[in-house]
């Protein structure tokens, strides 16, 4: 199983470089300079549109990454997160994972998206700034809740399945992180407010 995850994350490596060279490109040749948020805002819709195609094909591949992780032994799964933690464009990418998979649930019926979703950041181990999974994570709990779907029992799962030991400069366990998100500062200051809007 991990030699199949480890050829499937040398071709996404390589994608990920080339798409993060083409995205700069991009930005830059639309950006007019100007540092204010409209301006930024719009350089960097005009680099997405030039590379959706990409985009969703990077997408794609993480499916079968993240629906590979699901599915490994304890062992394997602690394989897998070495194996991404070398590559810093990959453990960027695993958080707009989580927000493509739960964009796309419409019911409590797709859990496999979920689970998909939360498997991209079981796998990036808060080994990014965690202030920026703390952002997507909550992103991702809006919009599941505005379709109806509770998170609730699977960062349950996931936490389960998710390194139970301190990794990078945080203090807590990706494990730890998943159990207390829904009684986090974040969550009730950030979230929570959201959700009965």
């Amino acid at each position: 199983m991990t030699d199949q995850f480890l050829k499937e994350v040398d071709s996404l490596r390589d994608q990920l470089s080339q798409y993060a060279a083409r995205q700069e490109q991009e930005f830059v040749r639309a950006w007019n300079k100007e540092l204010n948020a409209a301006s930024i805002k719009k350089a960097g819709e005009a680099a997405y549109s030039v590379l959706k195609e990409t985009y969703q094909q990077i997408q794609e591949q993480l499916v079968d990454l993240c629906s590979a992780y699901l599915l490994m032994y304890d062992e394997e799964r602690a394989t897998a997160r070495e194996i991404v933690g070398t590559h810093p464009e990959l453990l960027r990418q695993l958080h707009s994972h989580l927000l493509w998979e739960v964009k796309q649930i419409s019911s409590e019926a797709d859990q496999v998206r979920i689970m998909r979703g939360l498997a991209a950041i079981s796998l990036n181990d808060l080994r990014t700034d965690y202030r920026d999974v703390y952002v997507a994570m909550g992103m991702a709990y809006e919009r599941a809740h505005r379709v109806g779907v509770f998170l609730s029992i699977p960062l349950v799962k996931i936490a389960n399945l998710s390194n139970p030991i301190p990794s990078g400069r945080n203090k807590g366990s990706m494990r730890d992180f998943f159990l207390n998100f829904e009684t986090s500062a974040f969550f009730s200051d950030s979230v929570a407010p959201k959700l009965n809007r």
